[in-house]
């Protein structure tokens, strides 16, 4: 045995293997006569029409928006390549040999097998190679990215927490260049209304709009509008109303091409980093499952308890952590930025251009883009005020300020808070008229949600209908029976049946009298009869 390991070792030091192999190769002659495997038939080499009809079958049947598998493939090009009369051909190559040649020619790495059989979209979308960095895409701040939601919960009326309103949508409007979450919209309302209200908090004071929550100005730097805003191509971004106000104040509006979430990745990745930090700690309680909708699934609609109030609390609690608590891990630091040992938290980033001036910002006024957002309608001057949005508002000596009835004006207002409208007064100049008295439990409700209140009253308002339809039709019938029954005993009363009819119980001291009366006068007829 050393003599056979030693030779082992001599041969395979001249042939440059290892000394293992040529042992296992002497014994496999030894058992077989033969160093090769006969239980393995050698490669038949493929003809030329072979591989002419394997590129054809792979080119245009695998290659194709029907997704077939390889085994269908094969089989197509069988039935259409290898078929005479009904009968396939004994050259007919096997599916092994079709499967090898796939792989050989390195079809599965092709990217246009990606393309072709799951789309253009879905290649760009999920399996195109990517470059560079997103935040690395602009250099200053005031480029925001904006995008619109639906949010993963079921809320509830503010007027009654039974009644379910459904899931509010919510607009995003995040920095490009620091990861800032700058401005936020929550409600049920969308269109450019919402865009407008979520632009209208990117410019407000965030502690004062956050007052409640007490944060320090650090925590949500921003109060200016931005220089470009990158969207898609929804309707809400590239409608009359987005058009306009961008020229009015100069903003440039870059809309990307559509099913293209990547180009604008920040603010889709601020959805889902939001939705994280919240979903864990509000399931059970109208947190929308993956599962929703599915056989056996839960009602996660009868799980819902928070108001639109209190999810938007939650949703500020959630942007002021990942503006100030969060460090942007894969951001990478620019010279000038280590320099300052600035640390990679989207505030302080964003006080860091502020200091710089490496800012693409609008100064505007506030108050005047608020104006220019709301909706405007004309409406005629009743006597009971101006209604608008099935609302009357009103005030005290309208006649006296030149309001005269049926006369029109210009009303703007506020679809995410239908508490008042301004009437146009032109030059700028808007007059606010509140809610009538009456109409005061209405107030701070949006558009939408008054909607829904309106629907839910009106299904009230039609099962009481029924109601009163039925007790009114009951009385009608009762009153016609009571007038029937006295029509019958006065008929009776009148005929010259002369017999003593018996006194009811229920008939009253007055009846009695009368009938008592009758029954004498019908005795006198007798005696002069």
């Amino acid at each position: 045995m050393q003599e056979l390991k030693s030779k082992c070792a001599k041969i395979a030091a001249e042939y440059n293997t290892t000394a293992s192999r040529v042992e296992r190769t002497y014994r496999k002659y030894l058992a077989t006569s033969s160093v090769w495997n006969k239980s393995t038939p050698r490669k038949k080499k493929r003809s030329q029409d072979d591989i002419s009809n394997y590129a054809w079958a792979i080119q245009t049947l695998y290659f194709s928006s029907k997704r077939m598998s390889l085994r269908d493939t094969y089989d197509l090009m069988l039935l259409d390549r290898y078929t005479e009369n009904g009968k396939l051909r004994e050259d007919a190559p096997s599916f092994w040999a079709f499967r090898r040649y796939f792989y050989e020619k390195k079809y599965s790495e092709n990217i246009g097998k990606t393309i072709t059989r799951n789309g253009k979209i879905n290649f760009l979308k999920n399996e195109r190679i990517l470059y560079g960095n997103a935040t690395d895409w602009r250099d200053k701040i005031g480029s925001f990215q904006m995008d619109a939601t639906i949010a993963d919960i079921y809320l509830v009326s503010r007027f009654n927490r039974k009644d379910v309103v459904g899931r509010p949508n919510v607009y995003l409007a995040v920095d490009t260049a620091t990861q800032l979450i700058v401005g936020f919209y929550v409600g049920f309302n969308s269109g450019f209304s919402a865009v407008s209200a979520c632009l209208y908090n990117a410019m407000e004071n965030k502690v004062e709009y956050c007052h409640r929550l007490e944060i320090e100005a650090w925590q949500w730097p921003n109060a200016d509008m931005p220089g470009e805003i990158i969207t898609d191509s929804g309707s809400e971004f590239m409608g009359e109303m987005m058009n306009e106000m961008c020229k009015h104040y100069g903003v440039a509006c870059h809309a990307m091409p559509p099913f293209r979430p990547d180009r604008k990745g920040i603010v889709e990745m601020s959805f889902d980093l939001i939705q994280k930090r919240y979903k864990g700690l509000l399931r059970g309680k109208g947190i929308v499952e993956e599962d929703a909708q599915e056989r056996w699934a839960t009602d996660y609609r009868k799980q819902a308890v928070l108001t639109l109030d209190e999810f938007t609390k939650i949703m500020i609690r959630c942007i002021v952590y990942l503006n100030s608590g969060r460090t942007l891990q894969n951001k990478q630091p620019t010279p000038e930025m280590a320099k300052s040992k600035v640390p990679m938290i989207p505030a302080r980033l964003w006080m860091w251009h502020i200091i710089q001036k490496n800012t693409n910002l609008i100064k505007a006024d506030k108050e005047e883009f608020f104006m220019f957002s709301l909706n405007r309608t004309r409406k005629t001057v009743q006597r009971k005020g101006i209604f608008v949005n099935g609302l009357w508002y009103s005030q005290m000596n309208m006649d006296k300020k030149g309001y005269k009835i049926g006369t029109y004006v210009t009303v703007a207002y506020d679809s995410n808070d239908l508490s008042k409208i301004w009437v146009d007064k032109g030059n700028n100049q808007y007059e606010e008229i509140p809610l009538m008295g009456a109409m005061e439990t209405y107030k701070g409700l949006s558009k939408q949600e008054h909607m829904l209140q309106q629907k839910k009253q009106a299904e009230i308002q039609a099962e009481q209908m029924e109601m009163s339809r039925a007790l009114r039709l009951q009385m009608m019938s009762d009153i016609q029976n009571i007038v029937k029954k006295a029509e019958k005993d006065a008929h009776e009363l009148k005929s010259w049946d002369y017999g003593l009819p018996q006194l009811r119980k229920d008939h009253s001291v007055q009846e009695c009298d009368n009938h008592t009366k009758n029954m004498g006068l019908l005795k006198d007829k007798e005696d002069e009869i």
